[in-house]
């Protein structure tokens, strides 16, 4: 290494050098800089120190200055609250309220001015009290301020005792001028509540014990009124009338002052003084009125009620802060709570199921014929009673909150119904026409009067503009269309029950057909220029039909129905002829191979017509017969159905066998 080494410094000498050279002077360089550096350092010191003292010096300036400023604040706080109390026991030592105005029965001008200057001063101080409770409240820490309060306490009780004499005086004698003052300082207090408890002890409640007294409301009749006699006024709705005569005659002139004046927007009588009372009242003198034994009188006790809830809410015109309030409070609340609408409806469905379900359960005679002399009348007493249970439960007994519960109660009711009818069609077979065409007349009727007459009623009743309009004709739509779902559901079980029934009785006739190849077959006879009966049978159950029954049906429902029953019938037909000629022309195709001395035999030919040709012209005449009697008849073209051309087929090509005949 040492060698190494020196052989380094060997080959690089001068430029050692020349760095050995220059760390030397930078020593040196350093060295000199020294004595300056501990110069500097000392001065900086001495700067420190001084600044130092100087900072000390301004902080306890600052703290003296705080203290000074905290002490004269103390002081200003100190004054001013010496300096408005006193103002205000100097204004309270000049008012001298007259407690003997209260008594006379109708004061003076002089009367009138005196206690409305006593107002103004009360309401100066009012205003004076307020920087009172500011500055309790900030110098709450200070021991002057904790001696001066309970004097400020005196005060405050002697002011708050003379402006609730003034305010008992003005609402006694009804003088806004006082009333409006005399509000404005209990608000300027923040202290509306008391004022509304004073017109509610001074006014509210000697006025109720007048109008609404335990013998006010009498106890309800234990049986029904005579519906021929005129029903007396409810007695409860009697006690509202009063309630809001008393209201219209002792409050108008406050309401009026509230709502007229920002400053005494917060005062709500109609919530905290005038309810609350007459409904506590209300519960002591006349909780009977709250009673469901009566479904009648209960009805007439709650519609009066929510009237009346609903005139009071008039009171507050358009703000709808106050409106909100008289609806969520405790008293109105509670109010509707005591109605026990649920056991009314409970009542009602008692009433209208139990009658309901006494006439479905009767037995029907049917088989008896019925003179129908309205066009709204129904045959049987059940529909009768279906569309009686609708009526009441959508007619003037209807509440709406109860809305709901009557919606469904409505289908339960058509539900009801579709079972009757289901128990009628279980004995189709024992059943008459005429009885099945009288029930499909009274659903046809019935679902008339739910599209027309149902809506009408329900939209007109009173109760349901309680509810949004949105809401009734959304309910409206849907029980229409729900409970006439059901009907025609009925509707079409009934018409195809009675189509079944014409369609038995039509084709039961055809059978009669075997007529034709008795006449001629192997007898020799010339056919008949005639139809043959068994065509007038054939229709004989429709004519009958349209004749006695067709005024139960519409139209062009009839329309329908002869279609649908002709078009089986005349399948019918059609099969019953082929087979009988399809029958004859094999049997002649079989005679015709036998050997001459093997056939039967046969009656000998008229006209060179075989019995087939003349079975063929009988049908000829028989369906063109047919085709007439359904156009006279029935005013139907056989043109319009497609089984009368098939039928017209079968002996379409024989027409030219009319000539022989003709």
């Amino acid at each position: 290494m040492d060698q190494t080494l020196n052989g380094l410094i060997q080959s690089n000498y001068p430029s050692f050098l020349l760095l050995h050279q220059k760390n030397q002077n930078l020593i040196q360089f350093i060295s000199s800089l020294k004595p300056k550096m501990e110069e500097i350092r000392s001065s900086l010191n001495m700067i420190y120190e001084k600044l130092s003292k100087e900072q000390a010096a301004i902080s306890s300036l600052v703290e003296q200055s705080r203290d000074l400023a905290l002490k004269k604040h103390t002081l200003k706080i100190f004054i001013q609250l010496h300096n408005i109390t006193s103002k205000i026991e100097t204004i309270l030592a000049s008012t001298e309220y007259s407690q003997s105005t209260q008594n006379l029965p109708v004061a003076s001008s002089l009367d009138l001015n005196s206690l409305i200057i006593q107002c103004n001063q009360l309401e100066r101080i009012a205003n004076e009290f307020n920087q009172v409770s500011y500055f309790l409240h900030v110098g709450n820490k200070f021991p002057f301020v904790t001696k001066i309060s309970q004097t400020i306490s005196t005060i405050e009780k002697t002011f708050t005792d003379r402006l609730e004499n003034l305010l008992t005086e003005g609402f006694r004698r009804q003088y806004p001028q006082i009333v409006e003052s005399c509000l404005t300082s209990f608000a300027s207090l923040n202290k509306q509540p008391t004022a509304e408890a004073i017109f509610s002890r001074a006014l509210v409640h000697p006025s109720l014990s007048k109008i609404l007294t335990p013998t006010s409301i009498g106890d309800p009749p234990t049986s029904p009124l005579d519906q021929t006699s005129p029903r007396p006024q409810n007695e409860l709705s009697r006690v509202y009338i009063k309630m809001l005569a008393w209201i219209d005659r002792e409050c108008l002139y406050l309401f009026e002052i509230t709502h007229s004046r920002p400053a005494l927007h917060g005062y709500n009588f109609i919530t905290r003084s005038i309810f609350p009372p007459f409904f506590e009242l209300l519960q002591k003198n006349a909780s009977r009125v709250f009673s469901t034994v009566r479904s009648d009188i209960f009805y007439e006790n709650y519609v009066a009620s929510i009237e009346f809830l609903m005139k009071l809410e008039n009171y507050f015109g358009n703000d709808r802060e106050l409106l909100v309030q008289f609806r969520d409070s405790l008293a109105v609340q509670n109010f509707l709570k005591k109605w026990n609408i649920f056991a009314y409806f409970q009542l009602k469905f008692r009433d209208i199921a139990g009658g309901l379900e006494d006439v479905l359960e009767e037995k029907i005679n049917f088989g008896n014929d019925v003179l129908i002399t309205q066009e709204l009348e129904f045959v049987f007493p059940s529909s009768a009673a279906v569309w009686k249970a609708l009526v009441s439960c959508w007619g003037d007994f209807l509440l709406a909150p109860l809305s709901h519960r009557f919606f469904k109660l409505s289908l339960q009711i058509m539900k009801r119904y579709s079972s009757w009818i289901e128990t009628i069609l279980g004995n189709l077979e024992t059943l008459p026409v005429l009885d099945l065409t009288y029930v499909y007349r009274d659903v046809e009727l019935l679902q008339v009067l739910i599209e027309t007459r149902l809506p009408q009623m329900i939209s007109q009743n009173k109760q349901m503009e309680l509810l949004s309009p949105s809401v009734v004709e959304s309910m409206i739509s849907s029980l229409v269309a729900m409970t006439c779902k059901t009907l025609v559901g009925i509707s079409q079980s009934l018409s195809g029950a009675v189509q079944k029934k014409l369609i038995v009785l039509c084709q039961a006739e055809i059978q009669n057909i075997v007529t034709i190849p008795r006449a001629y077959r192997l007898t020799g006879k010339n056919v008949m220029n005639q139809p043959m009966p068994y065509v007038n049978s054939l229709l004989a159950p429709l004519f009958s039909f349209q004749k006695t029954h067709s005024q139960l049906i519409e139209k062009e429902k009839w329309k329908i129905w002869l279609r649908s029953v002709l078009n089986p019938v005349i399948e019918k037909y059609i099969e019953s002829a082929s087979q009988i000629l399809a029958g004859e022309r094999q049997k002649e195709v079989i005679l015709s191979k036998l050997p001459k001395k093997q056939q039967v035999n046969a009656a000998p030919k008229l006209l060179n017509l075989s019995d087939t040709d003349k079975m063929t012209l009988q049908l000829i005449l028989d369906i063109k017969h047919f085709f007439n009697l359904l156009k006279n008849n029935l005013s139907l073209d056989h043109l319009q159905l497609e089984t009368c051309q098939r039928l017209w087929n079968i002996v379409a090509d024989s027409q030219h066998l009319l000539e022989n005949l003709n």
